[in-house]
Order: C-alpha cells, then structure tokens, then sequence
C-alpha cells in the first residue's frame, strides 16, 4: 500500500504488530493513539509465565490499524526507535506483544 503519509524520522521504524483480542484495548486503538509496548514472557513448560513482562517502549504512535476477520486478530502499526524494530518484529511473530493504551 502507497501513502502520502509524512515520512519518519531517520531514527525511527514503523512495526506492523500482530495481536489477537485481550492484547490490546476492547475499544480498539486508531492512529494517532500512543500505546505502551509490553513484550510477554514466553510460557514456562509448566505452563505458567518463566519470566515478567519487559515494556519495549513507554510511548509509541499507533501509525494505524487493521482488523483481520478470519482470525479475530489486528495488525496494529507503531513507530518506534529503529533500535527496537527487529526485538518487537520477532516478539510479535511469536504473539508475545500486548499494546495498553497510554496518555499522550
């Protein structure tokens, strides 16, 4: 898909991060809204979390968003620090992202 969307600063990176329902807000999230970023500690083989959740970024824009019917999930887009592009990348491919809502 083409924008005519302001580029981003040189330092930052937009993340399509995948979430199912119970990840982020029941209201759901539009662009323009910040989101705390919690990367989820993967479950233990006992079944319970190994370890507590790390917030990946306090404050994040939410570049947009996407429903996914067919799985009752959202691809949600979020600007964040090209430093933590690829670790939010990867912990959204495992499913292990929850974004909260947060001020601005």
């Amino acid at each position: 898909m083409i924008t005519d969307q302001a580029s981003l600063p040189t330092d930052s990176a937009v993340v399509g991060v995948a979430v199912k329902p119970g990840q982020l807000p029941a209201e759901g999230l539009q662009a323009g809204d910040n989101v705390m970023v919690v990367v989820l500690a993967p479950p233990s083989a006992t079944g319970g979390s190994s370890a507590a959740p790390t917030v990946l970024a306090a404050s994040a824009p939410v570049v947009g968003s996407v429903a996914l019917p067919a799985t009752s999930g959202y691809v949600v887009s979020v600007a964040v620090p090209k430093s933590e592009a690829a670790q939010l990348a990867a912990a959204s491919s495992s499913g292990l992202v929850a974004l909260v809502k947060a001020g601005r």
